[in-house]
């Protein structure tokens, strides 16, 4: 086998396979911290629930909501990193 063939078929998935956790996790941490997700942000958020669960009483509600917003922002993330390691595994 030439040297392309061996790192196409022997070297480039061990390393995908070994490399993918990580980055999907660095991939989710950045999601969180990106500036696209900063107008929503993890301190504003908590922040707001804290304003509101104040005023209204309902803190069970406002901080159940909060939670399901950060799991909406990282679980389609969360999930089609999970397909692309369950695929590589297969491999």
């Amino acid at each position: 086998m030439s040297e392309r063939k061996i790192l196409q078929r022997l070297m480039m998935p061990l390393a995908v396979r070994t490399a993918l956790p990580p980055f999907g996790n660095t991939s989710i941490m950045l999601l969180k911290d990106s500036s696209i997700a900063s107008t929503i942000t993890v301190a504003e958020l908590t922040r707001a629930g804290q304003l509101l669960a104040v005023s209204t009483f309902q803190n069970m509600t406002v901080y159940t909501l909060i939670a399901l917003l950060y799991l909406a922002m990282s679980l389609p993330l969360t999930l089609a990193v999970h397909q692309l390691e369950r695929r590589m595994a297969r491999r």
